[in-house]
């Protein structure tokens, strides 16, 4: 019988491929319910809503100031801007510390932030359409926060 090692713990491999309610223990530590998390006053969504955006922060297509749940942040290669606009080196050079700001280091080369858009639950949808249809050199950061689907630990 082999052995197989995991993490430094040897591992008997009979034990290693059952199911976790035959094993005996709790492997992931204790669970959490939804509505316990933050003694009961926030779901996920509602803290992610209240506490990640800036505020004042509105939605980009209903203009609603709470219930905000998605942030896309679009960034397109520095050289492209460049190619595309030609004075775009001359607003690098006004103010170059406030252009590092918007810089952004990538596996894909040097990136400038160009768009930061914000929207609520429904609206959502409607924001990924519209961004799915830009230009491919374009990269888009989508982040929805928590949702209904996702384990939270």
């Amino acid at each position: 019988m082999s052995i197989i090692k995991l993490d430094t713990k040897l591992v008997d491999p009979k034990t290693a491929l059952k199911s976790p309610k035959k094993m005996k223990g709790n492997t992931r530590g204790p669970v959490i319910h939804r509505r316990k998390l933050f003694g009961g006053t926030y779901t996920a969504q509602e803290y992610h809503a209240a506490f990640a955006f800036a505020p004042g922060a509105r939605c980009s297509g209903c203009g609603q100031t709470g219930g905000l749940q998605t942030r896309a942040v679009v960034f397109a290669p520095l050289d492209k801007m460049n190619a595309l606009d030609p004075d775009f080196e001359a607003i690098m050079c006004v103010d170059p510390m406030k252009f590092q700001e918007v810089l952004m280091p990538t596996k894909y080369g040097p990136m400038v932030r160009i768009s930061t858009v914000l929207a609520c639950v429904s609206c959502t949808p409607t924001l990924a359409k519209s961004l799915a249809k830009l230009p491919d050199y374009l990269l888009v950061d989508f982040n929805y926060g928590p949702g209904k689907d996702k384990v939270i630990g």
